[in-house]
């Protein structure tokens, strides 16, 4: 088992990895900003990005909410889905 202090020390090494690596980011984004927007998965030349991923989160949210009621509203789907599903499972072995 490792002593505290020795946790400690690897603790400093690994900061100190992780502070070079933001520097080397940092001077890679500054010399290429189109290479840095691609690795941090945003799109420099796609102002409508963010409105892409805004209305693919709202799409989802209103599918989960549906996926929520549908026990409430429709349980006899809701039972002949699970039905379906455990026989398609059960017959995939």
């Amino acid at each position: 088992m490792a002593t505290k202090a020795q946790l400690e020390a690897e603790l400093a090494k690994l900061r100190q990895q992780l502070a070079q690596q933001a520097q080397r980011e940092d001077s890679v984004s500054e010399a290429d900003p189109a290479k840095s927007a691609e690795r941090h998965g945003g799109d420099a030349a796609d102002p409508d990005a963010d409105a892409d991923t805004q209305d693919w989160e709202t799409q989802l949210q209103e599918v989960l909410k549906e996926v929520e009621d549908l026990p409430h509203k429709k349980p006899l789907l809701l039972a002949l889905g699970a039905l379906a599903l455990g026989y398609m499972i059960g017959r995939s072995r």
